[in-house]
């Protein structure tokens, strides 16, 4: 299946933490799993330092593989390194900011055509064209 979402960090933290689980947030994932769920190598690297180094890394590893089951997981390719690097030029010139974990999540989705799910649009919504699903805003 092709998929139609890419997973932010932020969302995939929040489901993984069992005792803050937001229900809204797991039912609007589980409404969209069937069009296809996909997350960048950048953000199943920035989850995995996370649960690694928790208090419970046993549990929290384990959880985070069962958790990974439905994903694509999408590695940073020349092409979306590319559109990366045109992202972070004209955001430089622009006197804007923006992590480049972000941004290559951002140019994944752009290469890609995947609408973004994140709980933090700040700076997700400075890549034009970008399509994103806000949950929740922070």
């Amino acid at each position: 299946m092709t998929p139609k979402y890419l997973f932010d960090s932020n969302i995939c933290m929040d489901l993984l933490r069992p005792h803050r689980r937001n229900v809204t947030l797991m039912t609007v994932v589980r409404d969209i799993a069937p069009e296809g769920l996909s997350m960048s190598v950048v953000t199943y690297g920035e989850v995995y330092d996370r649960v690694s180094c928790s208090r419970q890394p046993v549990q929290n590893l384990q959880r985070w593989r069962e958790f990974l089951s439905p994903f694509d997981v999408i590695d940073v390719t020349a092409p979306i390194a590319e559109i990366w690097a045109e992202l972070r030029g004209s955001l430089r010139r622009q006197g804007l900011t923006t992590p480049d974990n972000d941004l290559i999540i951002g140019a994944t989705a752009l290469h890609f055509d995947l609408e973004v799910l994140t709980l933090n649009v700040r700076h997700f919504q400075r890549i034009d064209g970008l399509r994103l699903m806000p949950l929740f805003e922070r």
